[in-house]
């Protein structure tokens, strides 16, 4: 009996721009100029204070072409005769366990973007996110140990600065101590949380690949 195969689902949408000048839309993949105006696409530049509100505009079928690409990895896939609720759960951790493995290797600097990224630079965004979620993790999992050793940091460094004026404790209310500890123990962990960023950022650097 022949093995049956998954079907290709619909293909996605082409990538389009619109010049912001004259409104004219093409193909990215067709030019980058606009055969109108001869505007170039200035899609995802940075826009500047004179033009701020005037950029081109894209749009890319990002659900499309995440389907598309995991079609075209597993094309010969066999398709199991489950039930619909058992092979809804059977595709969702199937889809769950690799996209894991392709963010390990986006991290370790191991992937291939022909065959991880689903869309343009997909891999700078994820180790993108990666970081800010490394950071928030790193925020939330400070040591009672490592807040201490940042203070004797802090309370160095505050020794060899100069002091532009004194203040009396005694002439401080309660309230205004408060607020000036609580200010103290958000710059402890702040200046830990930069140091073990730069460190991660190191070693991101060290494993990616960026070029």
């Amino acid at each position: 009996m022949p093995s049956r195969t998954q079907p290709p689902p619909p293909r996605p949408a082409t990538w389009n721009w619109q010049c912001h000048r004259c409104s004219s839309t093409y193909r990215l993949a067709a030019t980058r100029r606009c055969l109108r105006c001869s505007h170039r696409s200035c899609v995802g530049e940075a826009p500047t204070p004179r033009n701020k509100f005037n950029v081109c505009l894209s749009e890319f079928d990002y659900a499309g072409w995440a389907g598309w690409n995991d079609w075209r990895r597993e094309p010969t896939r066999k398709r199991a005769p489950l039930k619909k609720t058992r092979r809804g759960s059977k595709e969702a951790k199937r889809r769950a366990e690799m996209l894991q493995a392709r963010t390990e290797r986006f991290l370790n600097g191991t992937h291939d973007c022909f065959k991880d990224c689903d869309w343009p630079s997909q891999c700078h965004h994820e180790i993108r996110r990666s970081m800010v979620e490394l950071e928030k993790s790193t925020a939330e999992s400070l040591t009672d140990t490592e807040q201490e050793q940042a203070v004797e940091g802090d309370r160095n460094a505050s020794d060899e600065a100069p002091e532009p004026y004194e203040t009396s404790e005694e002439s401080l209310t309660d309230a205004e101590q408060e607020q000036a500890e609580e200010r103290d123990r958000n710059a402890t962990g702040k200046a830990l949380v930069r140091y073990k960023i730069s460190e991660a950022r190191k070693r991101f650097k060290k494993n990616c690949k960026f070029d």
